[in-house]
């Protein structure tokens, strides 16, 4: 007896249908830094020194500054236009500029340039989800996010209180941190991780900041318990700065105590988007078998502004940039990244921005997919493959200068801050590299500062 039609249709159901996750798309947009001051005849508040006082200047920006409204706002239209219908769209925050004058940059005027951009959002994607997440200067004093209620929790809280579930606005009100359904199948996590930055004076030495960490740990064994999956967002990643020797941002406590839950919960995390850096990079977290876990993806900022940290390798600021990511609906975990530019000099020249591909990850990388066994055998290859590493770094920066040289020692700050989100394990792949003929002696003097805090840390378990 033969099978019938149905039964076919059924079978190839059974066969297509319930083994490929379906996938979607959405927006991550991050660090827009939009400076209200900027204009095309005098610096704005956020230049950096040596800035000229006087113009003219670019009519989208310039590399020594936030940017205008003007970039705002074409980068907005180009994904209102871009065709493609998205799920969701993730905010990671950091939208007031670098000026580093408290009283003028004050609280009004923060809350005055976050809800500027949120009607920006809400206007360009009208029905469409938004999860938002605040950034280290999305607060004046900047940095300091306090681990308690405030009033200004409360402010953002009304401005976002569309894009927040009933059940998160307790958490939100207590520290900016909340968790939202994607799908049936997916959640997504929003954390403060400015809590943990370590230049957030109100943070240092508590043992668990607005208890948020045991937060996460519950609201994820949660999720576990319901045989479902989360993505996490944040601004502020954990591990080092991958252009610098010697540059993290978490408190060393904080940082052990993330990666734990991170790890402890990897099974039913699909990824995890932060940004802060303002550069195109990644993270992976290992199991205790040196398998990898999980893949932290960081992407790129909308401001082009060269940062003033000391001791940064290579070139310091970035095009303004867009991500597209496609992932899984039903496990979040990554299926590939499509990243948009503008290229800053050509837009000032000819009057108007343009936001083009710069690359399509797997294509551009040569891997299947975005998960850590195929972005770990991406920097495995990187090791070895010079114009490999060539391509990333370029992407890395977002074409800053396509033809910046890089040696050795850059090179191995950007492995050994992918691979080792730990910061004793950081600073001994660093020392390795050194061993191996590279020479650059900082990396030793943050192992030695991290060894000897070691003994008087006491982690959050």
């Amino acid at each position: 007896m033969g099978i019938r039609p149905t039964g076919v249709l059924l079978l190839l159901w059974l066969f297509v249908g319930c083994c490929e996750s379906e996938t979607g798309h959405f927006w991550h947009v991050t660090d827009m830094h939009w400076d209200p001051t900027y204009n095309e005849t005098n610096a704005a508040l956020s230049c950096n020194p040596g800035t000229p006082a006087h113009g003219p200047f670019g009519k989208f920006g310039i590399f020594s500054c936030d940017p205008p409204w003007l970039l705002l706002e074409s980068a907005f239209d180009f994904m209102k236009h871009h065709g493609i219908k998205v799920d969701f769209v993730m905010w990671t925050g950091d939208d007031t500029p670098h000026i580093w004058d408290d009283k003028v940059l004050n609280m009004e005027w923060v809350h005055e340039i976050i809800a500027a951009q949120t009607e920006l959002i809400k206007e360009t994607f009208p029905n469409v989800t938004v999860f938002s997440a605040m950034g280290n200067h999305d607060w004046s004093p900047k940095n300091e996010l306090p681990p308690r209620s405030d009033h200004f929790y409360n402010q953002v809280y009304n401005l976002w209180e569309a894009w927040i579930p009933d059940d998160g606005e307790e958490t939100f009100k207590h520290g900016a941190f909340y968790s939202a359904p994607i799908n049936d199948d997916l959640e997504m996590v929003v954390l403060n991780t400015n809590l943990y930055y370590d230049s957030n004076s109100q943070t240092k030495n508590m043992y668990d900041p607005a208890n948020q960490l045991q937060w996460f740990d519950d609201v994820m064994t949660g999720i576990e318990q319901d045989g479902r999956k989360a993505m996490v967002m944040a601004h502020v990643p954990p591990g080092m700065f991958e252009k610098h020797a010697n540059k993290s941002w978490f408190y060393p406590d904080y940082n052990e105590a993330f990666l734990r839950f991170a790890k402890k919960h990897a099974g039913a995390i699909g990824s995890i988007h932060m940004a802060h850096h303002h550069t195109d990079s990644f993270r992976l977290l290992y199991g205790d078998n040196d398998q990898p876990l999980l893949p932290i993806f960081l992407a790129p900022a909308l401001s082009p502004w060269e940062t003033t940290l000391p001791g940064v390798m290579g070139g310091k600021g970035n095009n303004p940039s867009l991500r597209l990511v496609e992932y899984e609906r039903e496990t979040g975990s990554i299926v590939n990244i499509n990243q948009y530019w503008s290229n800053l000099t050509l837009a000032n020249l000819q009057g108007t921005a343009k936001w083009v591909l710069e690359y399509a990850a797997t294509d551009y990388y040569g891997i299947e997919n975005m998960d850590g066994n195929s972005l770990e055998a991406l920097v495995q290859s990187m090791k070895l493959d010079r114009d490999l590493f060539d391509k990333y770094y370029s992407a890395n920066g977002v074409q800053f200068d396509p033809n910046e040289e890089w040696d050795a020692d850059t090179q191995n700050v950007h492995i050994c801050a992918i691979q080792n989100l730990h910061y004793a394990d950081f600073a001994l792949c660093m020392q390795e590299a050194n061993r191996a003929g590279s020479h650059d002696p900082s990396a030793l003097v943050f192992l030695s500062a991290v060894l000897l805090s070691a003994f008087s840390l006491s982690y959050i378990t």
